[in-house]
């Protein structure tokens, strides 16, 4: 672990953002839901299923998203968050909430899809198991801990974890387009030995 580069630190704690951004809006949609009169536990299903469907078909063209959100595709996905947290936090519209789970499930796929294809190219192909392992533990413990973490900075429930939420994903994604982070780590400079381009990287 000592051997890691900062990058590769850089990106699973990114991926543990998104996982407390993304869980406190799952855990507190349906209190929303509930509050706003849009209906009950059956609307927020509802709701969730589709932003599943979204998702999976977010998946399958992400490689089309990507031409458009190339090299920022980590700061676009805190933005699909951030807009999908607005679109809920303004609207009682079952409709207009669907859409805006679409857009969470897509930021889902945008990030959890890129995070591993950058650390393998920030990582020497050594490392790489033991950084997916490392990458996979944190993003399962980011979703376990994110109510704990947020009742400790206490954020209530509904509304404002919506609000938290929103500020953790417009300053991760300002920070990342600021830092040209992801242009960085695409183009090569992160490689540990100092060279070759990423693609060599990812071929390793």
């Amino acid at each position: 672990m000592k051997e890691l580069q900062a990058p590769v630190y850089i990106i699973i704690f990114i991926a543990f953002l998104l996982g407390i951004a993304y869980t406190a809006y799952a855990a507190n949609l349906s209190i929303v839901v509930a509050e706003r009169g849009v209906g009950g536990t059956a609307m927020t299903g509802i709701i969730n299923a589709v932003g599943t469907i979204g998702g999976i078909a977010a998946g399958f063209g992400l490689k089309y998203i990507r031409k458009v959100t190339k090299p920022n595709t980590l700061a676009f996905g805190f933005i699909a968050l951030l807009v999908t947290l607005v679109l809920t936090y303004l609207s009682a519209n079952p409709f207009v909430l669907m859409i805006a789970a679409i857009f969470a499930a897509m930021a889902m796929v945008m990030v959890m899809a890129t995070c591993p294809f950058l650390l393998s190219m920030v990582s020497k192909p050594a490392q790489i198991p033991v950084v997916m392992s490392v990458y996979a533990f944190v993003n399962s413990l980011s979703s376990a801990i994110a109510p704990k973490l947020i009742s400790l900075l206490h954020v209530p429930a509904g509304v404002p974890s919506f609000i938290f939420a929103g500020v953790v994903s417009i300053l991760v994604a300002v920070v990342l387009i600021l830092t040209r982070f992801g242009e960085k780590a695409e183009s090569g400079d992160f490689i540990p030995d100092g060279r070759g381009t990423a693609e060599e990287a990812a071929r390793a």
